[in-house]
């Protein structure tokens, strides 16, 4: 374990961000290689939008009620920079609530126009989030590694999940991990308790694995080797 005191480790903010811009672009793609989707395919593809969306806003969510309260005590003077964060977050909230709408209407008629517009939500988020997430790495996450410690990052990272269940957990764990590059790979599971790791991926990850064949059906390049 790493020193208490050392400087919070952020990287797990960005591998949680990386999952996201990547399975986005990979649904896009999907939708991209066939006018339709064959119907298992795009139930998949559907179930896996809404399951990131829902992440996306339990993410958003700590941050406002957690993670930036407790940035703010340690270094007040990112208060501006946190207010933009906040503001972001409403414009994304916007994109996401118009996007479940889009999901609901392709996973009740598959044809080339919910895809369509499946496809221009996803756009609307993804210009929106993009700059979101780019900003927060570059200029926001420097700043908490500077000011808070790593025993309290590691007690907002456990405030943030306090009982999730662990199909759950591991469904979050290997959706990380996936086709992650092996030296942050090696750093994710490293961090992480190692019975964790080992049931996500050995209980869980073949699983996981089936559910990610099913939703890119060969459409996009996916190992999700874990």
């Amino acid at each position: 374990m790493k020193n208490a005191d050392a400087p919070a480790d952020t990287v797990m903010m960005g591998v949680m961000h990386d999952a996201l811009r990547r399975d986005l672009a990979r649904v896009r793609a999907a939708l991209d290689a066939t006018s339709v989707p064959p119907r298992l395919q795009a139930k998949a593809l559907a179930s896996h939008v809404l399951f990131m969306l829902v992440f996306l806003e339990e993410h958003h969510h700590n941050e406002d009620d957690k993670l930036w309260p407790l940035v703010l005590a340690h270094d007040p003077s990112l208060g501006p920079l946190m207010s933009a964060m906040t503001q972001d977050h409403e414009a994304i909230a916007g994109e996401v609530h118009r996007l479940k709408q889009a999901v609901a209407r392709f996973g009740q008629r598959v044809d080339e126009a919910t895809c369509a517009d499946l496809a221009s939500a996803i756009n609307r988020l993804q210009a929106v989030l993009g700059p979101h997430l780019d900003c927060e790495e570059s200029e926001l996450t420097p700043r908490v590694s500077a000011c808070l410690t790593a025993a309290q990052w590691q007690q907002f990272e456990k405030s943030a999940k306090p009982d999730m269940p662990v199909r759950l957990l591991a469904e979050y764990l290997n959706w990380f991990l996936e086709d992650l590059d092996p030296a942050r790979r090696r750093e994710v599971v490293t961090s992480m308790p190692a019975p964790i790791v080992l049931i996500s991926t050995r209980v869980f990850g073949p699983g996981y694995r089936r559910r990610a064949g099913r939703r890119w059906a060969g459409s996009v390049r996916s190992t999700a080797v874990l």
